[in-house]
């Protein structure tokens, strides 16, 4: 039956399952157009249909979505291909939506960048280029198509898409119905997978799409990954809390797969990318997205408890769950409840977004490299970025102080609790400010240090801890004073020049403050190489940002983290006291 239903669809794309709503029946399937022409048919390929119909006992209808206008999809049929009818094909229910072809979409950017790179254009003329170029129309209309796809799905229906070929629209509607539906496709390991799926695995033409040879075609150029990216920076820009990754990821994607720098996306289907040996002979771009990923992370997201679809393997601290960091999510099921009394973890976005007053020129891609234009909006995602990560260094700075502080009092003779209880006091004052609470709520990371540093019942108290540790020696509470800087240069001027390089921070794509200076530098001057600091209490290497300057210093290099030094000269490196087998925790 695949293989008459194969023989009967365009570049042999039958139907195949690309994603299962959590309600456990309705299914969300791929392939290319019908070659049915005005007479053809295959009982083989409607049998197949009738087949993903029956398996989602909660409906009756099976409902196909054909991503190309139908004007383009009649064309097709008078060539011998064409599209599903209903008169063949029982029990479906078959939408059109006006998405147009990579013929169309490239001629849409070309004006777009003719009117977004012209320095001395008018206002008239801004707009009226912008509107002739149809770049935001297209956006929308794959949108409308992704957010009919998802609430089909949020009935209980089973739906099939397809355009012409199964590679381009509609790789982007499912990606799009899948980001819309599901959290996990909102996190880095989830968008990473998505992306995996539905355009690598799938066979999206990369090579030929981006021209990243000689010998492609340039009719077959078009920005179909580009237009897919500014659809979930749409997204992002308007569900904030609900992504996890911020549009520095989008943005760096767009720039790997047309600078091919990375194999990832070299090639045009799984095939080719392994008879080029693209994974022995090139770097993935995922590993470098992992680096950078508190860089690229998004500080507005709403961490969510309790939901399965978490990849453990993702999360910072190996004894933590997959259960503990689950989305909560409302229930998409036409009962309302799953058969096990659950929610299903599933939290549609609002259809708001399809607004179409909300729709505008990214200028995060389009125009970075116009300096002359502020950035509001990112310099407010970065400095928010970079007072969250300096937020988890003071409090497991200020871990490694209050144990360091009860050492000093055990020598002396001296009660800890007179020096410890109103550090603590004003600790737990400072926790309920508004970007404490923020930096708190949507990290797992922050939210393991914070446990460790305040009166939590699991919490082991500073006497305990100090007298684990063996007493430190003069240069080590003075490396471990330094280590972390408790003042930071103020951003809030982009007048001042990088501490480093002297550039203006103003011409600068990122702005950063080094964790052990505290100076602001540019991103070119800056290293996120994961390190364990000494002046922080926990272990784990993070990739804190310093400068150039600090991470060079002989004296930097040469110190070591508490669990590295030794007891004595012969004795094992002093394991982490919060572990009973001195392991990592």
């Amino acid at each position: 039956m695949m293989l008459a239903s194969a023989r009967f669809r365009s570049r042999g794309r039958f139907p195949v399952l690309t994603y299962l709503h959590p309600n456990g029946t309705s299914a969300l399937c791929r392939s290319s157009q019908p070659l049915a022409g005005f007479s053809s048919r295959c009982m083989e390929d409607q049998m197949l249909f009738e087949t993903i119909r029956l398996a989602n006992s909660n409906s009756s209808l099976l409902y196909v979505v054909d991503t190309r206008p139908p004007l383009n999809a009649l064309t097709n049929r008078a060539q011998g291909k064409g599209y599903e009818d209903v008169t063949v094909y029982r029990n479906i229910a078959i939408q059109f939506f006006d998405i147009e072809n990579i013929h169309v979409v490239r001629s849409s950017l070309d004006k777009l960048l003719k009117v977004a790179q012209e320095p001395a254009i008018s206002l008239e003329a801004f707009t009226s280029g912008l509107e002739k170029s149809g770049w935001l129309r297209h956006l929308r209309v794959i949108l409308e198509a992704a957010f009919f796809v998802a609430t089909r799905l949020n009935e209980g229906n089973s739906v099939l898409v397809h355009c012409s070929d199964g590679w381009d629209r509609t790789a982007q509607v499912c990606s799009l119905a899948q980001i819309i539906l599901d959290p996990y496709c909102r996190t880095f390991a989830g968008f990473e997978a998505l992306i995996k799926k539905e355009w690598l695995s799938f066979g999206h033409k990369f090579s030929d799409r981006c021209s990243l040879t000689s010998s492609s075609d340039p009719r077959e150029a078009s920005p179909i990954f580009t237009q897919f990216l500014d659809c979930v920076r749409h997204l992002c820009t308007f569900c904030p809390v609900e992504f996890e990754f911020s549009c520095d990821l989008l943005c760096l994607l767009h720039d790997a797969a047309y600078a091919a720098m990375y194999g990832t996306f070299v090639g045009c289907s799984e095939k080719e990318r392994r008879d080029l040996r693209v994974t022995e002979t090139t770097f993935s771009i995922w590993s470098l997205i992992a680096h950078r990923r508190n860089e690229l992370s998004n500080p507005f997201y709403k961490f969510r408890i309790h939901s399965p679809l978490s990849d453990c393997d993702s999360l910072p601290y190996g004894d933590a769950t997959a259960e503990m960091f689950v989305p909560n999510g409302i229930e998409l099921s036409s009962t309302g409840e799953t058969p096990n009394g659950n929610r299903d973890p599933v939290d549609m976005l609002p259809t708001f977004v399809l607004s179409p007053q909300l729709f505008h020129l990214w200028r995060g891609l389009f125009l970075r490299w116009e300096w002359r234009l502020p950035k509001s909006d990112r310099h407010c995602v970065e400095t928010l970025s970079d007072c969250t990560l300096g937020i988890q260094s003071l409090v497991s700075h200020q871990r490694l102080l209050e144990v360091r502080i009860a050492q000093l009092c055990r020598l002396l003779g001296k009660s800890v609790h007179t020096l410890i209880d109103p550090v603590q006091a004003i600790h737990q004052q400072q926790s309920c400010d508004s970007t404490n609470q923020l930096w708190l709520r949507n990290s797992p990371t922050n939210t393991h240090v914070h446990q460790q540093t305040t009166g939590d019942p699991a919490h082991t108290s500073c006497v305990t801890l100090a007298a684990c540790l063996p007493k430190p020696s003069v240069n080590q509470l003075a490396v471990e004073l330094t280590s972390i800087a408790t003042s930071w240069t103020t951003i809030a001027r982009r007048d001042i020049p990088c501490s480093n390089c002297g550039i203006l921070l103003a011409l600068c794509d990122r702005t950063v403050h080094c964790h052990r200076c505290g100076t602001a530098v540019c991103s070119r001057c800056v290293t996120r190489k994961p390190r364990c600091l000494p002046g922080l209490w926990s272990v784990h290497p993070i990739a804190f940002c310093l400068c150039e300057r600090c991470s060079s210093d002989p004296v930097f290099l040469k110190a070591r983290h508490f669990t590295q030094l030794h007891r004595s000269v012969k004795s094992n490196p002093v394991p982490h006291p919060l572990h009973a087998n001195g392991d990592s925790v």
